[in-house]
């Protein structure tokens, strides 16, 4: 799986947002698994605090993987598309990718991939090594804060 940390607090999406339609679309894999920092329930608490910031939400979608592109286009409509200005995706950037390829618009991505890795027997995200050796393994949140980044929800 893919381990990602959010690059941004939550101010600075909402300042990089504002005037802005956003359509949010979200991934209930691997952001969801690494902390909650997408999923369903992380994009709708964050789509009711850009509501109440004033940004306008035309609607949340939740994908069971982003980075597959049909799972995308099942449920991204062309409506949905021309009723938004930028898509927020709460997804790796591999998942914001495929969702860039389907609808042609402007994603606004506030995530970076860590690495790749597992979750352990407790649901601990951990980062395996960039070789995939398994030399070298490190709980995500340990990984993120040595790159500067959360694993965390932004509300």
């Amino acid at each position: 799986m893919i381990i990602a940390g959010r690059n941004r607090d939550y101010k600075e999406v909402a300042e990089s947002l504002r005037a802005k339609k956003v359509l949010i679309i979200t991934c209930n894999t691997c952001v969801r698994l690494c902390g909650n920092i997408g999923g369903r329930k992380a994009a709708e608490d964050l789509s009711e605090k850009l509501i109440g910031d004033g940004i306008e939400v035309t609607e949340v979608i939740d994908v069971s993987a982003a980075c597959i592109a049909e799972k995308i286009r099942n449920k991204l409509t062309q409506s949905k598309i021309d009723a938004s200005d930028v898509i927020l995706a709460l997804t790796c950037p591999l998942g914001a990718s495929s969702i860039a390829s389907v609808s042609g618009i402007d994603i606004f991505n506030p995530l970076e991939t860590i690495g790749v890795g597992y979750l352990d027997e407790d649901g601990v995200p951990i980062v395996v090594s960039d070789s995939c050796d398994f030399s070298e393994e490190t709980p995500a949140d340990e990984a993120a804060e040595d790159e500067g980044l959360k694993i965390s929800p932004f509300v």
